[in-house]
C-alpha cells in the first residue's frame, strides 16, 4: 500500500530539484540567450526542447525513482517509459519545464508539473513556479496547499461554462483556409493564455 503522504512529500522534493535546475540555467539564458542551451524544435517551430528540459526531467526522476523504484513514468523527454516495473499500477506524469517558450524568452511564468496516477485515477499533483515563488500541492484525501499553507476554500465552479481556464491557446490552432487559422475554444466563462498550464 502506497503512503500517499510520503509520495506527495517526495513529489515536492522532486519538483524542488527540477526548479533548482531551471533557476540555475535562467541567469545564463538571460545573459547569453537560448542558443546557449542547444535549443531545438520538437514538433514545430514553437515547440522547443533544450538541455534544460532534459536535466530538469533527470532531476525529477532521480528523486522519485530512488524512493519508488517500481513506479513507472510518463514524461515529455525520451527514456522515461523504460523505467519501473511494467505491472506496477503507479505511474508518475512529468512536465519538467512547463512554459518552455516563456522560459526561453525570460518570462517568469514557467515551472514544473508532477502528478501520480494509480491505474486511470490521478491521486496527487504538484505544480511549482520557481520565479513566481508559487507552489500548489494536493493529494486524494490530503487536501490542497498553496506555498505549504492549506487552501481552506475553493471557488464553487459548477460547470465548464462557469470556469476560468488557463490554456496555451496557440497550440490549439488549426488551418482554416486562405492561410488563416482558427482556434476552437470551449464554452467557458473566460480563458487566460499564459503559455504555462501551471
Amino acid at each position: 500500500m502506497l503512503d500517499l503522504t510520503l509520495a506527495l512529500q517526495t513529489a515536492r522534493e522532486a519538483a524542488a530539484a527540477s526548479c533548482a535546475v531551471l533557476l540555475k540555467h535562467r541567469a545564463t539564458l538571460l545573459s547569453k540567450g537560448p542558443a546557449s542551451f542547444g535549443v531545438r524544435t520538437k514538433k514545430h517551430a514553437s515547440d522547443f526542447v533544450s538541455i534544460v528540459d532534459e536535466q530538469a526531467q533527470a532531476a525529477i526522476i532521480d528523486v522519485l525513482h530512488r524512493e519508488f523504484p517500481e513506479h513507472r513514468f510518463l514524461a515529455e523527454e525520451e527514456g522515461a517509459d523504460a523505467i519501473g516495473e511494467t505491472t506496477c499500477p503507479y505511474r508518475w506524469i512529468i512536465d519538467p519545464l512547463d512554459g518552455t517558450m516563456n522560459f526561453l524568452r525570460g518570462n517568469p511564468a514557467f515551472g514544473t508539473i508532477i502528478a501520480l496516477e494509480k491505474g486511470d485515477e490521478q491521486i496527487l499533483g504538484v505544480m511549482t513556479l520557481p520565479v513566481l515563488q508559487t507552489s500548489f500541492a494536493g493529494g486524494k484525501g490530503l487536501g490542497v496547499t498553496l506555498n505549504d499553507k492549506p487552501v481552506d476554500a475553493l471557488r464553487a465552479t459548477q460547470s465548464l461554462r462557469d470556469s476560468v481556464i488557463s490554456i496555451n491557446i496557440f497550440n490549439q490552432r488549426q488551418p482554416h483556409g486562405n492561410g488563416e487559422v482558427c482556434i476552437p475554444v470551449p464554452p467557458d466563462a473566460y480563458m487566460k493564455n499564459y503559455g504555462c498550464a501551471a
